[in-house]
């Protein structure tokens, strides 16, 4: 009977699972355009972006990702040297690179192709949570349920379908508690040591962050508490003698020393290879706080992102009181102290750093909560012996159930519609030349949606390019506004308007001039000049702090634009322009003579748009 039980509860669970997945890969979202990690991901680190002689290939526009051939054998591993051997920021997520270098190089270059392995991860994660609650815990009631549940979370939907390597962080972290505890059945086995260790390394090369706040203290649990591990039934401690007892847990921590010396050897050289990488990435990503209280306060926000909605909050909530449960158990110990040493060295390391990751980071905890909502509800089933109670329990995953596949099934990309409404910008626009200026933050991904024919910053327009329009891409809050980089955000007179998702275009005619050449105040004239000034990169130190400070001392305005300067197969980051946002006469007053002096010292010639009277009104990106 039991036997009969579970082979339903497989064929269950597969079935469930095969249809959420198919319901989520045909789904639109799989094909939306790319956001901004995914596009760098996309370009510097993965064949798409270096060319097979090893210089940077500029994907200026989406068709130009669209348009690459298959890669040469030389092309693909130079994209695969990129994936592997280059990291300069946590954006490179190192084994989920490689695998999408593969992904592109096999299936072609689509969005598609590109999240196939963001994907195919999510699925394997929730595959390997059944078989560890399943055969390695013998949790049999609650492995399917946890496991679709698993699945079916929010923060898991989004990133099945997003080219990070998310998905993978939850899917390694399940693949080394499977192979720790097949470790500690055969300590001696040189096999699951080096497969344990594989992993981890994997792991931390995944997302770094992940050494301290995830591996270090599995490490710590699993050495402290070796024999607190749930095993199958057939073994029970009281069959070995206490001699043999002893002699298998030093066998275990002799496995687990040799695992740490080896991590630690890798984990040494990279970091000594790549400390200035380390040391800034650490400095600018993550959410910096002052205290206790406001550290407290972004935790709280992560938890609502990583755990959201009613399914998410049954899982966090039942897993908290799995894990005080399975601290009572001798057999199921070791979980719980790896959950509970994770926490309490994650918040010592956010304390010593006073910066807290970001929250998508912090999805190690996800497993870890559905392993404790797995004991919680095993215990609840076990300790039911009547009929009318084990229904209780029944309902109450069945509600579970309702609303895991319920949220997975409605789930919202995160700027989803607005990525959707970014084609109607190539679809209807005119073929005149025009300037583009684009959010703070956002001219990268932006411009990939754009018309071929329009530039930004990122283009470097001269003066023969007879730019003619200029469309201002303003803010969602205030259809006035144009969000900015230095100073207040910039009020820009009525255009003609155009709605693209949360944003509002606005367009002007304008006319092209050369900074030298202009007399007297253009804004005598006019109600807007937007002046484009490209420094000497060879002038330029490494921070451009001092410039920033004497730009702001106008009270002008200014979105400072970078760039990624390609040296062979390396690159770097640097200023690329200033753009200046005039409004009125006062401004270029105070502006004239700061470009003069920055001119003087750093060169080169900015570009003057000056608009006439306001364009036209159009359709949607009709410019």
């Amino acid at each position: 009977m039991r036997s009969g039980w579970q082979a339903a509860s497989i064929v269950g669970f597969l079935v469930v699972l095969a249809l959420l997945a198919w319901d989520r890969w045909e789904g639109d979202a799989t094909t939306r355009p790319f956001e901004y990690d995914e596009w760098l991901a996309l370009e510097y680190y993965a064949w798409p972006g270096i060319t097979a002689e090893g210089s940077m290939r500029s994907l200026r526009r989406t068709d130009d990702f669209y348009d690459l051939d298959r890669p040469t054998l030389r092309n693909f591993a130079l994209g695969s040297y990129r994936s592997l051997g280059e990291w300069k920021e946590p954006n490179n997520h190192v084994p989920h690179s490689f695998l999408v270098n593969c992904s592109l190089a096999v299936f072609g270059t689509s969005e598609a192709s590109a999240r196939a392995p963001a994907f195919l991860a999510a699925l394997l994660a929730s595959v390997l949570m059944f078989l560890f609650l399943q055969y390695c815990c013998g949790w049999r009631v609650a492995a399917p349920f946890v496991a679709i549940w698993l699945f079916c979370l929010p923060y898991v939907v989004q990133y099945s379908l997003e080219a990070r390597g998310y998905s993978l962080m939850l899917c390694l972290q399940i693949a080394f508690l499977m192979s720790a505890q097949q470790a500690w059945r055969r300590p001696e086995s040189i096999l699951w040591g080096t497969v344990m260790t594989a992993i981890a390394i994997a792991s931390a090369m995944n997302i770094l962050s992940l050494a301290v706040d995830w591996l270090l203290p599995a490490y710590i649990a699993l050495f402290l508490f070796p024999n607190g591990w749930p095993r199958r039934r057939t073994i029970d401690d009281a069959d070995l003698e206490a001699e043999v007892l002893r002699h298998h847990t030093s066998l275990w921590r002799r496995n687990l020393i040799v695992q740490m010396l080896a991590g630690a050897f890798v984990g040494g050289l990279f970091v000594i290879d790549r400390l200035p990488f380390i040391i800034s990435s650490a400095r600018q990503y993550g959410q910096r706080f002052h205290s206790i209280s406001e550290m407290f306060s972004l935790i709280v926000d992560a938890s609502r992102y990583l755990f959201a909605g009613p399914a998410a909050v049954a899982i966090a909530l039942l897993g908290i009181v799995g894990c005080v449960l399975m601290v009572r158990r001798r057999e199921h110990r070791t979980l719980a102290v790896i959950a509970i040493c994770t926490l309490i060295v994650s918040l010592l390391h956010f304390v010593g750093i006073q910066r807290l990751p970001y929250a998508r980071t912090c999805a190690y905890t996800l497993p870890l909560a559905c392993i404790g909502t797995a004991y919680a509800i095993e215990a609840c089933w076990n300790a039911s012996s009547k009929r009318l109670a084990r229904g209780g329990v029944a309902c109450g995953l069945g509600f579970i159930s309702i609303a895991a596949v319920y949220a997975s099934l409605m789930f919202t990309f995160p700027n989803y519609q607005f990525l959707r409404s970014l084609d109607a910008v190539e679809t209807q626009s005119r073929s005149r030349a025009t300037y583009c200026m684009l959010p703070a933050n956002k001219e990268y991904w932006f411009s990939k949606s754009l018309p071929d024919h329009w530039l930004t910053a990122l283009d470097h327009p001269t003066a023969d390019q007879s730019i003619q329009r200029l469309v201002l891409w303003c803010g969602s809050d205030d259809p006035t506004e144009i969000e900015t980089s230095l100073g207040t955000p910039a009020n820009v007179p009525h255009g003609a308007a155009a709605p693209i998702g949360p944003y509002e275009l606005r367009s002007f005619s304008v006319t092209q001039q050369q900074f030298e050449r202009i007399e007297g105040n253009p804004l005598e004239e006019s109600e807007l000049a937007i002046v484009v000034w490209y420094p000497d990169l060879n002038r330029l130190g490494i921070s451009c702090h001092d410039i920033d400070e004497r730009i702001e001392a106008t009270d002008v305005p200014t979105l400072k634009r970078l760039r990624r300067v390609a040296a062979k197969v390396d690159f770097y980051g640097a200023v690329n322009a200033y753009e200046f946002i005039v409004t009125d006469k006062t401004a270029w007053t105070r502006l004239q003579p700061l470009l003069h002096e920055l001119r003087k010292e750093f060169g080169g010639n900015p570009l003057v748009l000056i608009s006439s009277q306001p364009a036209e009104r159009t359709n949607a990106g009709d410019s």
